[in-house]
């Protein structure tokens, strides 16, 4: 299933086909992607968004598929009140989803992409799609995504070549710094960074746009 459908579901009230609890800190898994597992769920949930996806499609008059799961994506992101999860696979789908239609969710912004779909998935190798956006978003010569994927670990983090690491939590993002190094006073006031050293989303950037442009400020 490719990412924009997806996506498009998403925006017609699809919260993932639920698979198993994660034995590793008990999140929940959750299926976004494969039509056939998707198509032949009994989940009323699921019958209910691809109907709405069928019907909100055929209402419109755009001249390309494309364009229409588009139009769905874009008016579903207007009439969102709060920057939750869904604000973001919607925003950001094609990175968002780049890695897995797999996915273990411990809250709206802990969340990891996964390769393995055993009842252990944090054990084989992770990454966090909000992460993935980030360091997809940088330059190499600032972030690689590769050097981001995590296995044995909670969580995986933005780890920059600076050595810099962000972590994404419910209240932002985490910042470690290395050892011997602090934030400037300069860069702690323009992104409001506080004594925990965390930077959140404001009313103008979302809590990607935040980090993006934060981490390419200590290379600046």
């Amino acid at each position: 299933m490719s990412n924009l459908i997806i996506a498009a579901l998403i925006a017609c009230d699809f919260d993932g086909l639920y698979i198993r609890h994660c034995n590793f800190y008990q999140w929940e898994t959750f299926l976004f992607g494969k039509y056939n597992t998707i198509l032949t769920s009994e989940d009323d949930r699921i019958s209910y968004s691809i109907l709405k996806l069928i019907d909100t499609y055929l209402s419109l008059t755009n001249d390309t598929a494309h364009n229409r799961l588009e139009q769905i994506i874009s008016d579903k992101l207007i009439s969102l009140k709060v920057k939750d999860w869904r604000y973001y696979f919607l925003k950001y789908y094609e990175k968002m989803l780049k890695n897995s239609s797999y996915f273990a969710m411990g809250n709206d912004f802990v969340i990891e992409s996964l390769r393995s779909e055993s009842s252990n998935p944090l054990i084989a190798s992770h990454i966090s799609p909000y992460v993935t956006t980030v360091s997809l978003s940088l330059d190499s010569r600032i972030c690689e995504e590769r050097e981001c994927w995590s296995i044995y670990s909670y969580v995986s983090k933005i780890i920059l070549k600076n050595k810099v690491e962000l972590t994404c939590k419910e209240d932002g993002w985490h910042i470690k710094m290395p050892e011997g190094q602090t934030i400037s006073d300069e860069i702690r006031k323009k992104y409001n960074i506080n004594e925990q050293n965390v930077l959140s989303e404001t009313n103008e950037k979302d809590r990607i746009e935040i980090a993006v442009e934060f981490c390419n400020a200590l290379y600046n």
